[in-house]
């Protein structure tokens, strides 16, 4: 029984043996002529191609899929050995026929020329794939060819899988592509490890060209020169078209991009792309950078003059005099719903048309208000009737390309949160269309996220010191009734002139149309209207130095009325006007060319309407000496909505007052500077004394008798808003 299970086991060793071995096996249809190529149907077929080497000249045709895994363990573990080498080049035609060999591998980690093909030379590789391949060599190492030079032409090919080198001139396709050859119509998904490392080739240089042409994998280059479709691109008589990339790049050299890591000699690299947010690149030596969702954006390519599929009419929109399809080649083809990439038309066979080429516009009216750790963007609606949604994008410098949300259309509002404090944040927005075409970004907006009630003031030393918010003119032009609010703290002695003026609007030139402000001697509140060239108003009461003053004007048709402290300082009969090239001014009025009037002290909490308030109102915004947020409605103050500017100061850094009423009419400080505390620090204090019993203490008797008292005015104060504790 021992004997026979031994020989068993010698039977099964044999046969294991037998089908790891590699066999060559010479075709047994063509004859390696044009007319008769070599039929290759089996590994052992392309087994026997390597082991020819006078039949490198042939042509050769692939029948069926073929499963290459088992090469792993072939010339002691060191995998497939290449077709082509430097003493003898592959120089005949290979015709995959749209088949595949899946699983080559090669372990050659010392050895030149590395590929299913080693060297190329006048050669033709067309319609094939290598797939799943895992190939190691050392210089001029490809999923498909180490060097594609003399004249060589490589065609609807592609590979997938990975490449690894410690050498130079790597690429997922291709190690190398030189001389007169021609690349056109592959790509590779591969990643990529190497010097000199690109996601298709490593090096492309010569007079070679290399169109139509993408790759997908991640790069990573250990020296040298790394990109995401080509590591170095160099000499004038290169030619690199309509090609794009999207793989990550990952290098520690200087010469690193997201489409090519170098470019010498000037070569011509046209309409080339590549992404900005996958790659992990801004910057390239060449190509076009565009964010990813512009890459899968069809007319981003459209634009760049890349040919698409056609129909029967010569259009990419499946209608007879619809949109032209750029030639007649139809290398590319794209699904249209804003998540893919292009793909070559001749990767699944179907025609899949572009349907829509047109981008939506540009959102208009970007609005950025800033928040207490968030700011809210607003914008106007697109008009395009195909609109799906907007993309904002959000940074913390200029031309922000890292999208933070997604907003569907008909919300044109975007609140982002959980921001920090005192960080100047950059924002645009685009809008993106059912089938995935994204418009041009605006403009930028840029916000300081910040704590609006934050205790700060601006102080104004009256030399000089002013705050232009001339953008609230366009909210104002034209509007009749009106009203303007604001606290000042003011420093009378340090008024230059006989008045000082915490709002003033003038004309473009100069002329006054209306100011607010306060006289030098006895701070009395007043009223300046231009058309009457008359102070008309000069209030009876002066404002306190030593604490906070609330003055509104408001303005219902034919009459004006100023207030201080809630209790009115008398009426004027109005005439003048307002246009949208006024100046507004607060701490001063606009004299032409200089500030005059300055005001002196302490000033807060500025609002403007652009409808009259009423007195009721005016009493609730005085809000017994303690300012409450006028953006937000509160009892009988119910004009939040009639804000169109809010500056309440609470920045306290850079030189850009936020307005709060969310029409973004921003404000430009000159030489005012934060103070604390501001006029909504202070609210009102309440001391309470109890008088002596009967007994002589202020305790143990059935009856006490308290004061309050007040540090500020109050009203409605009632016995009954009174709880004492029995303690």
């Amino acid at each position: 029984m021992k004997k026979i299970l031994t020989s068993s086991l010698v039977i099964l060793l044999a046969m294991c043996t037998s089908l790891l071995a590699q066999t060559a096996t010479a075709p047994s249809f063509g004859d390696g002529s044009s007319g008769s190529p070599y039929q290759i149907s089996t590994l052992n077929h392309l087994y026997w191609i390597t082991q020819n080497s006078s039949e490198w000249d042939k042509y050769y045709i692939q029948t069926a899929n073929i499963d290459a895994f088992s090469t792993s363990s072939w010339d002691s573990n060191e995998g497939f050995s290449r077709i082509g080498n430097n003493s003898t080049k592959f120089t005949g035609s290979y015709d995959g026929d749209g088949y595949t060999i899946n699983g080559l591998r090669i372990a050659r980690s010392s050895t030149h020329y590395i590929g299913l093909f080693g060297i190329t030379d006048g050669a033709t590789i067309q319609d094939l794939g290598v797939t799943n391949v895992n190939i190691t060599g050392y210089h001029y190492v490809g999923g498909l060819v180490g060097i594609v030079q003399g004249n060589s032409t490589v065609s609807n090919c592609y590979s997938t899988g990975s490449v690894t080198s410690t050498g130079s001139y790597i690429g997922g396709l291709a190690g190398e592509v030189k001389g007169s050859s021609t690349v056109s119509k592959c790509y590779s998904t591969g990643s990529v490890t190497g010097k000199v490392v690109g996601g298709l080739s490593g090096v492309i240089k010569g007079s070679s060209t290399v169109s139509n042409c993408y790759s997908t994998g991640s790069v990573t280059g250990i020296g040298n020169y790394a990109g995401g479709l080509a590591g170095y691109i160099y000499n004038e008589g290169v030619t690199v078209s309509d090609c794009y990339s999207t793989g990550s790049v990952t290098d520690t050299t200087t010469y690193t991009g997201g489409f090519v890591g170098r470019v010498r000699f000037s070569p011509t690299v046209s309409n080339c792309f590549w992404d900005t947010q996958t790659s992990g690149h801004s910057s390239s030596a060449d190509g076009t950078g565009k964010t990813t969702a512009q890459m899968k954006t069809a007319s981003t390519f459209y634009a760049a003059s890349w040919d698409f599929e056609e129909d029967g009419n010569g259009n990419d929109n499946g209608t007879n005099g619809g949109a032209s399809g750029n030639g007649t080649n139809n290398y590319w083809d794209m699904d249209q719903d804003g998540n893919n990439y292009p793909v070559l038309s001749w990767q699944d066979g179907v025609t899949v048309l572009v349907t829509d080429l047109t981008d939506p516009s540009a959102p208009t009216g970007l609005i950025a208000t800033p928040g207490n750790t968030q700011v809210v963007l607003t914008w106007a609606a697109n008009s395009e009737g195909d609109l799906a949604s907007y993309k904002v994008y959000r940074g913390t410098s200029a031309s922000p390309t890292t999208l933070l949300s997604t907003i569907t259309a008909g919300t044109e509002t975007s609140t982002e949160e959980s921001l920090t404090n005192g960080t100047l944040y950059y924002f645009n927005i685009s809008a993106l269309d059912n089938v995935g075409n994204e418009g041009s970004v605006t403009s930028d907006v840029s916000s300081l996220s910040h704590n609006p009630s934050g205790d700060y003031s601006l102080s104004f030393d009256g030399v000089s010191d002013y705050v232009n918010v001339n953008a609230v003119a366009n909210e104002m032009s034209s509007v009749t009734d009106w009203a303007v609010s604001f606290w000042v703290k003011p420093n009378l002695n340090s008024f230059p002139e006989a008045e000082g003026d915490a709002v003033g609007v003038n004309t473009s030139s100069g002329g006054n149309i209306v100011l607010v402000g306060m006289k030098k001697i006895g701070g009395f509140p007043t009223i300046y209207d231009g058309a009457s060239s008359d102070t008309e108003i000069v209030g009876s009461t002066g404002v306190s130095s030593s604490s906070w003053n609330h003055i509104v004007y408001s303005r219902s048709g034919s009459t004006g009325s100023l207030y201080l402290n809630g209790v009115s300082q008398g009426t004027h009969i109005p005439n003048y006007t307002f246009s949208s090239s006024d100046k507004w001014t607060l701490g001063g009025e606009y004299d032409n060319t200089t500030i005059t009037n300055e005001y002196a002290g302490f000033l807060d909490e500025v609002a403007v309407w652009n409808d009259d308030l009423t007195a009721e109102e005016i009493t609730a915004l005085y809000n017994s000496g303690m300012p409450f947020d006028a953006s937000s409605n509160s009892g009988n103050y119910t004009s939040s909505a009639n804000v169109q500017g809010y500056w309440r100061f609470a920045e306290n850094s850079g030189t850009t007052t936020y307005d709060l009423s969310g029409d973004g009419n921003h404000g430009t400080i000159s030489d005012a500077t934060y103070s604390s505390p501001g006029a909504d620090a202070f609210a009102p204090t309440m001391t309470i004394t109890a008088a002596e019993g009967a007994d002589g203490f202020a305790s143990n008797d059935p009856t006490l008798a308290l004061t309050f008292t007040s540090s500020e005015a109050t009203s409605n104060f009632a016995v009954g808003d009174i709880t004492v504790t029995n303690g």
